[in-house]
């Protein structure tokens, strides 16, 4: 067991220690988060309201990687990275409505709904270039309850599993009841561990929600793992 394996097993409860300051800072954590956490994951990055009508499209980042996510004329819903297999250009610089095809916006190819390329301007004379071979990586999508999900690593695994036993925890609470109408975005400044361990306590309640900490203990907050 190496060292920083010994600082992150958990400990019993009496005893248990944060972690080490190092997790929470500097370029080097922050990529390895980047790549290990939010690159191996499910992500949230859609209402399905967004992704309502064939043709809607949703433009996001999911850890570093920009994506498009197109709802298509067959009602399938995919997710390519925003980037053309040409000189990496954007495919689509905003979400909207009303995409047929995704052309990129750098030299104009253009890939049809699937993901294929059906069209390079100029490109009929290059050699070695076979136009049926070029194809947008296709990222995984899952919709539950209203909500659109995308994984960057295929070897996440499925859905289902990661997410099985939620509904029923939230029951009767259905979000796909719910109607999208904006998104807000907040900037936090320190490094989204330090907003997780502050979600995963009461202790805090007393000084900082007194209003809230009148409604309940938090001596009983109970916080209850499973695998995901």
């Amino acid at each position: 067991m190496n060292a920083r394996t010994s600082e992150t097993m958990p400990a019993a409860l009496r005893s248990a220690r944060a972690l080490q300051a190092a997790h929470y800072v500097g370029e080097e954590m922050h990529e390895l988060d980047r790549r290990a956490v939010f690159g191996h994951s499910w992500q949230l990055v859609a209402h399905h309201g967004q992704l309502a009508e064939p043709g809607d499209h949703v433009v996001d980042t999911v850890a570093g990687t920009p994506v498009i996510l197109l709802r298509g004329r067959d009602g399938v819903l995919r997710a390519f990275p925003n980037v053309c297999r040409h000189r990496a250009g954007p495919l689509a610089n905003c979400s909207g409505k009303g995409m047929h095809n995704l052309r990129c916006k750098y030299h104009g190819w253009l890939y049809d709904q699937e993901g294929r390329l059906i069209g390079a301007p100029e490109m009929q004379d290059a050699a070695d270039f076979v136009q049926g071979d070029v194809h947008l990586p296709r990222l995984r999508t899952s919709e539950w309850q209203g909500l659109v999900f995308l994984a960057l690593d295929p070897a996440v695994p499925e859905f289902a599993e990661v997410y099985g036993g939620i509904a029923e925890r939230i029951a009767p609470v259905n979000l796909s009841t719910m109607r999208y109408t904006r998104r807000d975005v907040f900037d936090v400044g320190c490094n989204w561990k330090v907003y997780v361990d502050n979600f995963l306590e009461g202790y805090h309640l007393p000084l900082v929600h007194p209003g809230l900490s009148r409604l309940l203990d938090y001596r009983a907050y109970d916080v209850q793992l499973y695998p995901w």
